[in-house]
């Protein structure tokens, strides 16, 4: 997926309704989504790292490769959104 909203039609939440509407695209086909959802963002445009923050993503520590910036947002078991902890597979709690 790639999100490129003209500004005029930003911070009116179509971004965060685009990444929502994509993931539950992906999960209504029965496709296994894992542990959580993961973005890269390239350097040049890492104005848009506070609009993943505030949809729950965070920079995963040391994931610059390439000029990008990766980020991570953790789903629960039953699909919601929740902070496991990267690369948490205990899911007993």
């Amino acid at each position: 997926m790639h999100i490129d909203l003209l500004p005029a039609w930003q911070r009116r939440g179509w971004g965060r309704r685009l990444v929502d509407r994509f993931v539950a695209s992906v999960r209504g086909a029965g496709l296994d989504y894992g542990e959580g959802e993961h973005i890269g963002v390239a350097g040049e445009n890492s104005k848009v790292v506070p609009f993943y923050e505030r949809i729950g993503f965070r920079t995963i520590e040391g994931g610059e490769h390439e000029g990008n910036i990766w980020m991570v947002r953790d789903i629960t078991k039953d699909g919601r959104r929740g902070d496991l902890g990267v690369g948490n597979m205990d899911r007993s709690e």
